[in-house]
């Protein structure tokens, strides 16, 4: 139990004293030696008056109602997160004709609030690829091999012998398990798609397209929407406004708001933008007087 406790609340950026509350849900929480190890963990006593059989049971019963937008529940915000990270085997040159295969490269890391879509770019390894191969994986090992394996994808690209040839492998997941991949070539567009789903056989073809039409929304790169874009004209103007250590500070904002649109975390980015915004605001209040 350990582990992930700790992995939870690392990725959480939490201490153990900064959570109010410590509930046991399962029966196996019934046991002596568990209530002991999160007693120690935590440091308080953890709350066992609910039977922890029923805590699960009022768990299912309010995810449900969430599901079906129940009227009761409309106060109650309840977010899905991806279980696992997931990406795709990679390689890297590290010399001349001398590469290290078999990294897992990240696309969407574990815990990112879903649905989501997120885009990474690559390249062939050798000029003269007629195809790029992304082979599917979800797990946290650097390894790509040590993670499981859930599909592959091949995508053509035209016989470069001149140069490289790069492909945007593109990944979204909804709170059903189903991940869409889409692998498009950059220089032709032409696309390969891969639909994998956590639990097959539960949804039809027509349901699982559905769903997938009503994330359409979420395959737009941050750097492509129209907020953003607004943000990064103000910047672009106020650096060919200014002079010295103000065009210095600029440069510098506007190169960490483009490494914030890269991540694709919109929380991220929506805070960075509001902050951005207010400063600007304030510059730009300066200057009319």
């Amino acid at each position: 139990m350990k582990r992930p406790i700790q992995r939870a609340l690392s990725d959480s950026s939490l201490r153990a004293a900064e959570i109010d509350r410590v509930i046991l849900v399962g029966g196996a929480t019934r046991m002596p030696l568990v209530r002991q190890a999160i007693t120690r963990m935590f440091g308080r006593f953890p709350e066992h008056d609910i039977d922890p059989d029923h805590v699960v049971a009022l768990g299912a019963a309010v995810q449900a109602g969430l599901v079906t937008r129940h009227e009761a529940l409309e106060d109650i915000v309840m977010t899905d997160v991806c279980p696992f990270t997931l990406g795709v085997n990679t390689s890297t040159q590290v010399g001349p004709n001398e590469y290290i295969h078999d990294i897992f490269s990240p696309i969407i890391e574990r815990n990112t609030v879903v649905p989501v879509s997120r885009v990474s770019n690559f390249s062939t390894i050798s000029k003269g690829q007629s195809q790029v191969l992304f082979q599917i994986y979800q797990g946290e090992s650097a390894k790509a091999s040590e993670n499981m394996k859930l599909g592959q994808l091949s995508i053509p690209v035209p016989v470069n012998k001149k140069d490289h040839e790069f492909v945007d492998c593109r990944f979204t997941y909804d709170s059903s398990g189903i991940l869409e991949v889409i692998g498009t070539a950059s220089s032709t567009g032409q696309s390969q798609t891969l639909v994998i789903e956590g639990n097959p056989g539960v949804l039809s073809k027509e349901e699982i397209a559905e769903r997938l039409k009503k994330l359409d929304s979420l395959k737009i790169h941050p750097r492509d929407d129209s907020e953003n874009i607004r943000v990064l004209t103000r910047l672009h103007k106020l650096y060919e406004n200014s002079l010295g250590e103000r065009r210095a500070w600029i440069s510098h904002k506007k190169i960490e708001f483009e490494a914030t649109l890269n991540r694709q975390d919109p929380r991220d980015i929506a805070a960075a933008r509001t902050e951005l915004n207010q400063m600007l605001d304030e510059i730009e209040a300066l200057d009319v007087f």
